[in-house]
């Protein structure tokens, strides 16, 4: 299932992605790594990062990359062109994504309201704001 969450962007799961492309979106994947399943995506940025804990090892989202997939949607839709955003299912990684866009582009004036927006838009997502690491190591 795909969801418009603003003008020019869209959510949607991997496997839609090659529709997507065919109808001539502007790919934009956050999975750890570039898909087998998918087409090449026009910007990939992995937006979790290892960190070490006293309990082993966790993914945690990284803001330098959530800046970087934020800007690479900025950039596309400022060009004219529509984004696809994707990850496996689009219920975690991609409405993050889409939620930092939304607050980073101003088009929310904080970081909840701005995922409030794409919960509202797209049920079933998982809220993973708890997943960014806001005191990143260097």
């Amino acid at each position: 299932m795909t969801t418009t969450i603003a003008p020019g962007l869209t959510l949607g799961p991997s496997d839609e992605a090659t529709k997507a492309r065919e109808q001539g979106y502007h790919l934009v994947s956050v999975h750890e790594a570039p898909p087998d399943d998918a087409p090449k995506a026009d910007a990939w940025v992995p937006i979790l990062i290892d960190v070490q804990t006293e309990d082993g090892v966790e993914e945690r989202a990284s803001p330098r990359m959530l800046d970087e997939a934020a800007d690479a949607i900025a950039k596309a839709i400022k060009r004219g062109q529509r984004v696809f955003l994707y990850c496996g299912s689009s219920s975690e990684r991609a409405p993050l994504v889409a939620a930092w866009y939304l607050w980073r582009s101003g088009q929310a004036t904080t970081l909840d309201g701005a995922y409030d927006v794409v919960l509202e838009k797209r049920p079933g997502t998982r809220r993973r704001d708890s997943w960014i690491l806001w005191d990143e190591p260097g």
